[in-house]
């Protein structure tokens, strides 16, 4: 048998990766770069770093996930 995941555990993962840069982007622009909106800097500040913070979580729990995965995955494989 194929040691292939199915497409729907793939684009699971790859759309995570996806929305984590997503996060961090939009994060960094609104900490260093969108000053031109009309939000004071201090709350651009702390919404720039929720998002962050949020971005590293959910590469803990992608991280996780992954690693669980694949330890539980060979079980079914004769020694």
């Amino acid at each position: 048998m194929s040691n292939r995941k199915p497409f729907a555990e793939r684009a699971y993962f790859y759309f995570g990766i996806f929305m984590i840069a997503v996060y961090v982007f939009t994060g960094l622009m609104l900490i260093f770069v969108l000053t031109f909106l009309q939000i004071q800097p201090t709350n651009r500040i702390a919404a720039g770093s929720v998002l962050i913070a949020y971005a590293g979580y959910r590469t803990y729990k992608l991280i996780r996930e992954r690693k669980s995965f694949l330890s539980s995955g060979n079980e079914n494989e004769p020694s």
